[in-house]
């Protein structure tokens, strides 16, 4: 049983989407649309995925493309790693390829694009640097993890035992390439009946059948006996069989060795036999959900005056702060999400002007129409500005903040809400806290609550007990798991990458199990709003490492790798610009 059960778990594991399966589709020339016609040659196509050193390793590369005709159908697929906690950059390199078979091939454009941009849409057009072209890129349909549930009984089984009834179980097994039969199912064995009715199981489909609904599965029915079990009977039933079954359906049991026995060896009885389709997190994303991102900052008194080194809210040092290297951590990931990464922020325990009176839910920007703000580095921005008008004060009140998110769900279909609370002490509306988070329980929201500075947070251990440990003033539970509470002092703070981690990966839980309980699918068609251009933004001359592995060819060199830098902005003197689209903001040290 042992081996049946990693086999399945290691199946189980596989099933689970963890890749984003990408599609290299039409590339039009920069002459296709009026620009450079020296770029209609020979290009090759390189496709590169950043590690958390920098570096940009090979992933795929297309053929030679013939740009003469200025398009021209790519139609390359590749499966990308996957890791919703990283901000992963994909870098798309163009080669010049001459004619000649000693060539040199000469770097022509690159583009680089968040992968999180990507696995949040349908189709994306890439724009290369140095006016080359534009290439089309893709996602392709996943295949979700399915699985079986069934239930499974037999009746009028043969008498094996001299003095007792038959003590039967039953062995489920799948044909392998090379004929053998593998078991990847066994039941329990029932003691002293000749109808026994199993306890129903669930099985990954792709571990029953693989593809191949036609295939035969083997049911053998067993007697059970410590020195050595008695075979009573098989049955073969394909997968394609058991799912026409509406109530039950009866198979004859047959053994090869007993084919002359009178006397019939009983009947396997399918009970139910149900597949499940169970969506991933990227699904999800592919299939038109938009996660947002609201942040809300402790604006209270007790985090000491702004302007002296001691308080938390201090920014007049190299280091940041608790509440910016928290922001950074969660907001540098989620933005890549958001497709025009606007974050909605706000600020909670403070006077602010004109008439001074105390809020819990004001705009960060101070501003009446919008508490958006235009990316991360605007976020930053607005909140140390905020800093010097604001009046801090208190107290530590949530439940209007969440209350927000709670009315801002609903106007998006396969919208979902992340709420991030920075705060520095323990909530004075404890109460209504908890009655906030059981109604937000019930809607696309998850919310995660980070302790800043040095004080006793033992009180906000219960929001880390899961759904049953928030309960409202009229004695409802959460439904669901939405809650997590991080104190700063204890978090990985070797990076902002650590940090983002530790704070960020129960969401894709929490986003699946939400749509999942309600019975909300992946759409299955582009969505207008998982069809679009993503606009250009510069890379900031930032030098972008490599690995030297084996550069392009076609019938021509490979390119030596590139020099050391030699100027003051960290590029090579030969390194053509670099095209970022949708890519996270540059990230300080902490």
């Amino acid at each position: 049983m042992w081996a049946i059960g990693n086999l399945i778990g290691n199946v189980m594991n596989a099933g689970v989407a963890n890749t984003v399966p990408l599609k290299l589709g039409r590339f039009r020339s920069a002459s296709a649309e009026g620009g450079d016609p020296q770029t209609a040659k020979n290009l090759i196509l390189l496709v590169e995925l950043q590690n958390g050193q920098g570096t940009f390793f090979e992933i795929g590369r297309s053929s030679c493309i013939k740009v003469e005709n200025n398009e021209h159908d790519i139609d390359k697929s590749l499966q990308i790693p996957y890791h919703f906690t990283d901000v992963q950059k994909l870098k798309f390199v163009a080669y010049f390829i001459g004619d000649e078979e000693d060539a040199e091939p000469k770097e022509a454009g690159t583009a680089i694009v968040s992968l999180g941009v990507i696995a949040s849409t349908r189709s994306i057009e890439v724009e290369f640097s140095n006016n080359v072209g534009k290439l089309q890129v893709e996602t392709e349909p996943i295949d979700d993890y399915r699985s079986v549930t069934m239930s499974v009984s037999a009746e009028k089984l043969e008498k094996k035992d001299l003095f007792g009834k038959t003590d039967p179980y039953l062995e489920i097994s799948r044909k392998e390439s090379d004929g053998s039969w593998a078991v990847i199912h066994r039941t329990e064995h029932l003691k002293d009946t000749q109808s026994p009715q199993w306890k129903e199981f669930i099985l990954p489909y792709n571990l029953l059948c693989g593809n191949d609904a036609e295939v035969d599965i083997k049911f053998a029915c067993y007697d059970y006996n410590r020195s050595g079990s008695d075979f009573v009977g098989e049955a073969f039933i394909s997968p394609s069989q058991m799912m026409k079954i509406s109530s039950s359906q009866s198979f004859v049991l047959t053994n090869s060795k007993k084919k002359h026995k009178k006397k019939g060896l009983g009947r396997l009885v399918i009970r139910k036999c149900k597949i499940k389709k169970e969506p991933s997190f990227i699904s999800y994303l592919l299939g038109g959900c938009n996660i947002y991102l609201t942040t809300a900052i402790d604006f209270t008194a007790s985090n000491g005056n702004p302007q002296e080194n001691t308080s938390l809210h201090y920014t007049g040092s190299t280091n940041p702060n608790g509440y910016v290297v928290t922001l950074r951590a969660v907001g540098s990931v989620l933005q890549e999400y958001t497709g025009d990464k606007q974050i909605a922020a706000y600020g909670y325990g403070a006077k602010i002007p004109p008439d001074n009176n105390v809020s819990y839910d004001f705009h960060l920007n101070l501003e009446a129409d919008s508490p958006m703000c235009n990316g991360l580095e605007q976020l930053i921005q607005t909140y140390c500005k905020t800093l010097q008008t604001v009046k801090l004060w208190g107290p530590t009140n949530f439940s209007p903040i969440i209350n927000r998110v709670i009315d801002a769900t609903g106007k998006d279909e396969m919208g979902y809400q992340v709420l991030l609370i920075l705060t520095d002490g323990v909530i004075t509306d404890m109460e209504e806290t908890k009655d906030s988070l059981v109604r937000a329980s019930k809607l696309p929201i998850s919310i995660i609550i980070v302790g800043v500075g040095n004080a006793d947070f033992v009180a906000m251990e219960f929001l880390n007990k899961g759904a049953k440990g928030i309960k409202s003033t009229n004695g409802d539970n959460a439904v669901r798991d939405i809650a997590k509470f991080v104190t700063y002092r204890k978090a990985d703070l070797s990076s902002l990458e650590g940090l983002g981690k530790s704070l960020l990966e129960h969401i894709p839980v929490q986003v699946v199990d939400y749509f999942t309980s309600n019975e909300i699918e992946p759409s299955g068609s582009t969505t207008p709003g998982n069809e679009r251009k993503i606009p250009n933004s510069s890379d900031n001359g930032a030098a972008q490492k490599t690995n030297g592995v084996t550069s392009p060819r076609c019938k021509s060199k490979a390119p030596e790798p590139p020099s050391e830098t030699n100027n003051s902005n960290g590029k090579t003197s030969d390194e053509p610009d670099v095209k970022e689209i949708g890519g996270a903001a540059e990230i300080s040290a902490l």
